[in-house]
């Protein structure tokens, strides 16, 4: 038999929401580092007129700072954290494995990135969604709000980041 690690809300006697604010800070820093370094690799990789602008730049173009924060930081993971919820549940329900669960949920957010943005971004936000997509998973037996609460708090935080270190460029 094989012994099961616990997450911290797992144990006897802890709320279902104990360990949440450090999950949702963790996964999205994780998030913020490997689309950094993924964002390097596709600038150094792929050529000028495959690249064009992202939807982060044209709209941090059209309004006001403040403005950007409240759309990146607050409505953004709330409205997309479908890309993650949605696969989750349906591949959970018909026994879909764990990687194409992931990768969907990357394919799914790179793509609606895409539609809005470029290639660049699109190939950035594919790793994002697979990140928000396995904290999604791994949260899931704990219920589907967690799952969603850990998914979009790690995106909030991400984002809350990357509109950060894009204020000092």
């Amino acid at each position: 038999m094989r012994r099961r690690l616990h997450l911290v809300s797992e144990r006897p006697g802890m709320a279902p929401s104990a360990g949440m604010p450090l999950q949702m800070a963790v996964w999205g820093m994780t998030n913020f580092a490997l689309v950094l370094m993924v964002s390097f690799a596709v600038d150094a990789l792929l050529p000028a007129e495959f690249r064009g602008m992202s939807a982060p730049a044209k709209l941090a173009a059209a309004v006001p700072y403040p403005m950007l924060v409240l759309a990146a930081v607050c409505f953004a993971p709330l409205l997309e954290t479908w890309a993650q919820a949605v696969p989750v549940a349906l591949c959970r329900r018909f026994k879909v494995s764990h990687h194409w669960t992931i990768l969907l949920c990357g394919a799914i957010f790179g793509g609606g990135h895409y539609l809005n943005g470029s290639l660049e971004h699109a190939l950035t936000t594919f790793v994002g969604g697979c990140i928000f997509g396995e904290a999604c998973w791994r949260n899931w037996p704990l219920g589907a709000a967690r799952a969603c609460g850990v998914a979009a708090g790690a995106h909030a935080v991400s984002n809350a980041l990357a509109v950060t270190v894009a204020a000092f460029i």
